[in-house]
């Protein structure tokens, strides 16, 4: 079964009426492979074991992450909204990868990493000169990818959490998070 662009994959015969499409993300498909194939059911509808598998994978690729990894998502973050850039604090900038392999390591729950990815890039000293929040956000938009969910939210509850960003606490971002944390879908 070949993947198509997208990450589709196609089951069935071409000429044939009842065609299967199921979606498997392109960057977890050759993991997923070396632990073998998954059940054609489960194309459709992830079992725990699924679901637990692509935790796992997450927490694997999180457990490696590195300043690059950081560096690139906080240039697409800042990508054409300022002339600055980069990192301003070099030892809060390392506090925060660190924070993440532990985060892995330690298998804390997705929410209460978001939230710790959020608190450490907003709250001063701020690891970057510019961007801050669209780093926090893109950062946590790549982390709920990574888990199979999605942080969705509008361009106003956006700026809105912007605006109050520097007065909620962690437990008030916990539900800020919670709230816009759902599922991903398939494309």
């Amino acid at each position: 079964m070949g993947l198509l662009p997208g990450g589709l994959s196609r089951v069935g015969r071409w000429g044939s009426r009842t065609k299967s499409w199921g979606f498997q993300s392109p960057s977890r498909e050759p993991t997923l492979r070396a632990h073998g194939p998954l059940e054609p059911a489960t194309r459709f509808f992830p079992t725990f074991a699924v679901l637990v598998m692509m935790d796992e994978i997450a927490y694997e690729r999180l457990e490696t992450i590195t300043e690059e990894d950081l560096l690139k998502i906080h240039r697409a973050a800042a990508k054409g909204q300022h002339r600055g850039g980069g990192v301003r604090n070099w030892p809060r900038f390392r506090t925060l990868i660190r924070n993440l392999r532990r985060a892995a390591v330690e298998r804390r729950p997705l929410l209460d990493i978001i939230a710790d990815v959020f608190d450490d890039i907003e709250r001063d000293p701020q690891p970057f000169v510019e961007c801050n929040h669209r780093t926090a956000m893109h950062l946590g938009l790549f982390l709920a990818k990574e888990f199979g969910q999605r942080l969705r939210y509008s361009d106003r509850a956006g700026e809105k959490l912007r605006e109050e960003w520097e007065t909620m606490t962690k437990a008030q971002l916990r539900k800020w998070i919670s709230d816009h944390l759902v599922p991903l879908e398939g494309d």
